[in-house]
């Protein structure tokens, strides 16, 4: 301890970047001087995920590089304080933070709990988060808008959750303007939902359920693939419990229909028409859109590799 005392502060800085985020927390408790210079260095971490448990605890797990760094229970104020301390340098950012909540029915505010100690001891930071995932719970409309709200818009890029909370204009108004919305480029939804397709056009890449959708919407979807630039492997897929009619949704191409299956097609038929579409901005990628009965999944793929990349997107 002697040695490191005596190190300037640029070489300690250079130690400090190559610790993993547990030794760097034992270091921040040495003293004052060391814990300002640990929240000098940012730190990037892989996964984190908060969990609130019975009895009034929060499960709070790190990983990094497939190493689990921290993996405890504790009282949520505990938790929150650990949580932010990641953010303390405004440079430190979390790849990918999950929400998980298995215990919604009998703790139903948990997570709105939850985020509204996050944003209130936060101090308005704004959290580097790349990845956004409310894997199991739910959250209220306003709790999942102020959070995304708190989202680092330059950083924040997907949503998933499994309910989506926002169902009145107002509110879906609220989130469609902000800066965090507008620059998202990932969201999955996993139960149905009922906004206008149209509100989602915008991102690279979707995954949504429907009760219905009409055929004018899903050529909505596909004229902006075709027409809208996007990177190699962005895709949308539509879920519906009402039946497409396939006929209608070919009614509205501005190309022939010609049904070019790619691949080993489903055993059970699931897949009715498989069209090829150029692209207007680029001669080497090509959209493959496959419709199904009560399904839609179309992708932007390498001309020469139209299998293997729709492949990859069908695993995911």
């Amino acid at each position: 301890m002697e040695f490191w005392s005596k190190l300037p502060a640029i070489f300690k800085k250079d130690v400090i970047g190559n610790l993993d985020y547990k030794s760097r927390c034992r270091l921040r408790k040495c003293s004052k001087s060391e814990k300002n210079l640990v929240n000098s260095c940012p730190v990037i971490l892989d996964s984190v995920n908060l969990e609130p448990r019975i009895g009034n605890q929060i499960y709070f797990s790190i990983e990094q590089n497939g190493i689990l760094l921290n993996d405890k229970a504790s009282e949520p104020k505990l938790v929150i304080q650990d949580f932010l301390l990641i953010f303390k340098n405004r440079k430190s950012e979390v790849k990918f933070l999950t929400v998980d909540h298995y215990n919604f029915q009998r703790q139903p505010d948990a997570i709105n709990n939850l985020v509204s100690c996050l944003l209130s001891d936060g101090n308005n930071l704004k959290l580097k988060i790349q990845k956004l995932k409310f894997q199991y719970g739910e959250i209220d409309d306003r709790s999942l808008l102020s959070f995304v709200k708190a989202m680092d818009s330059k950083t924040f890029d997907s949503l998933a959750i499994r309910k989506f909370p926002i169902k009145t204009q107002a509110v879906l108004d609220e989130l469609v303007a902000t800066e965090q919305w507008k620059t998202l480029k990932e969201l999955r939804i996993d139960e149905k939902i009922s906004i206008p397709i149209y509100i989602f056009l915008h991102l690279e890449s979707f995954s949504l359920s429907y009760y219905s959708m009409n055929s004018a919407d899903v050529w909505k979807c596909i004229e902006k693939f075709r027409f809208t630039k996007r990177p190699i492997f962005s895709f949308f897929e539509i879920f519906v419990t009402r039946e497409f009619s396939i006929s209608d949704i070919l009614s509205h191409f501005d190309v022939r229909p010609e049904n070019k299956p790619i691949g080993p097609e489903y055993v059970n038929n699931a897949v009715q028409h498989t069209q090829i579409f150029k692209l207007s901005w680029s001669n080497e990628q090509l959209f493959v859109m496959k419709i199904g009965k009560r399904f839609l999944r179309g992708a932007i793929c390498r001309k020469d590799f139209l299998h293997e990349d729709y492949e990859k997107l069908e695993d995911l």
